[in-house]
């Protein structure tokens, strides 16, 4: 782990949800939001149908949701694809503010930061 990754990992862990501002809250639960109608209304697309056809093939446990469907996938299929080192960005509209805060919990997850 680099060392600029570990400090960010470490400002993530330590960080709590009551302590960032509340415009960041307010954006964190509408980019979830989001996320979520997005995921829900392209869930019936034919294109989504021949994906899920298709991984249900190499499918191993049932153990993870499918937003908008029925059925449930293993994780990996679920997730589509393996993120072993993927990296996320966070942008701001309008550049940083010092006020801004970040948090981020991992716990029980299946990876790490």
């Amino acid at each position: 782990m680099t060392p600029i990754t570990r400090e960010l990992a470490r400002f993530a862990v330590n960080s709590t949800f009551e302590a960032m501002p509340q415009n960041v809250r307010h954006e964190g639960l509408r980019a979830f939001v989001n996320f979520v109608g997005c995921a829900a209304g392209g869930a019936t697309e034919e294109v989504v149908s021949k994906m899920i056809e298709t991984m249900t093939e190499f499918n191993g446990r049932n153990d993870t949701v499918i937003i908008g469907r029925s059925i449930k996938l293993d994780a990996l299929n679920a997730g589509a694809g393996d993120y072993a080192g993927a990296s996320m960005t966070l942008a701001r509209h309008g550049g940083a503010d010092a006020g801004d805060g970040f948090g981020f919990a991992n716990f029980g997850a299946s990876f790490t930061v």
